[in-house]
């Protein structure tokens, strides 16, 4: 549960350093370089930044609510939950260090995943409450079947997270910039390469492999309680997945949209998404609003 807190608290403290100084002190000591000289560079930069930073805090605290999920349902003893919990952090905190690939330590990041991992820990490895399964809500088949079709694509997307932090984590660690970013900040993969001696592109690429990974760990944690948790009656399943939802694509398609960064094919995955668990929610919501 307070790893769950701490996550949605990280990503909202993201945000505000985004929108804040957008660079730290030791961001502008190893690009060589402050917030106003990179907007000299390009005037797209630090909104490309922005979007890539505040894409990943969203992720963040979508990964706290689905904690928050893990936790309630571990209070019931519930085996899957403490599983979901442990793989999705499995992925999740390796991936923090992805950074020291590019020479670049973040001691933020660092801190970070220090200061989180006990949490983590006492969570995976703490006591386990006794097993209070109770018989689940008796159901019509109408409802049964579309709460069916509603599991099965939230399962479909949260494998399409997975797939998709996989990838980013592949391009932030190969080629970094995909077309259309170039064609957003106007500008050749080759003179991007070089800008700044190439700590420019390795500065994020960092974000991009970070973000990459927690992608991933979301992806992972939404599998978990998409096919073992969507019983009937558990209210709070219904309302985590939708704020996790919320925030996550929410923060997505806010910060495209307000920076003129609205390619559709860049966005595509992002709608999709939107569209489908829009729709498992809506298919389900009768599942787990049945009373006894």
């Amino acid at each position: 549960m307070w790893l769950g807190i701490a996550m949605f608290c990280g990503g909202v403290g993201a945000i505000a350093i985004t929108y804040g100084p957008v660079l730290l002190g030791y961001d502008q000591d190893f690009l060589g370089a402050s917030t106003a000289e990179l907007r000299a560079m390009n005037s797209r930069l630090i909104p490309f930044i922005q979007h890539d930073r505040v894409t990943m805090a969203g992720c963040m605290m979508a990964i706290g609510f689905n904690d928050i999920g893990f936790a309630l349902a571990m209070r019931r003893g519930w085996r899957w939950a403490r599983a979901g919990f442990a793989f999705a952090g499995a992925i999740g905190f390796p991936t923090f260090f992805l950074f020291l690939g590019y020479r670049f330590f973040d001691p933020l990041h660092f801190a970070v995943a220090v200061g989180f991992f006990p949490l983590y820990l006492m969570g995976v490895f703490g006591r386990k409450a006794k097993e209070t399964w109770r018989v689940p809500v008796n159901v019509g088949q109408q409802v049964r079947h579309r709460a069916l079709y509603g599991q099965l694509l939230m399962i479909a997307c949260s494998i399409g997270i997975f797939v998709a932090g996989l990838v980013i984590m592949f391009v932030g660690l190969r080629d970094v910039l995909i077309p259309s970013d170039r064609l957003f900040l106007d500008d050749t993969q080759a003179n991007l390469a070089a800008a700044l001696d190439g700590r420019l592109v390795r500065f994020i690429a960092h974000d991009r492999a970070g973000f990459g990974g927690a992608l991933t760990s979301l992806g992972g944690g939404l599998l978990t309680t998409s096919a073992w948790g969507w019983r009937s009656g558990e209210r709070s399943t219904w309302w985590l997945l939708g704020a996790a939802a919320t925030v996550g694509l929410g923060a997505a398609l806010y910060v495209h949209f307000s920076i003129g960064y609205t390619d559709f094919l860049h966005l595509s995955p992002v709608y999709l998404a939107t569209a489908w668990v829009s729709t498992a929610l809506y298919l389900s919501k009768d599942w787990f609003w049945a009373t006894l």
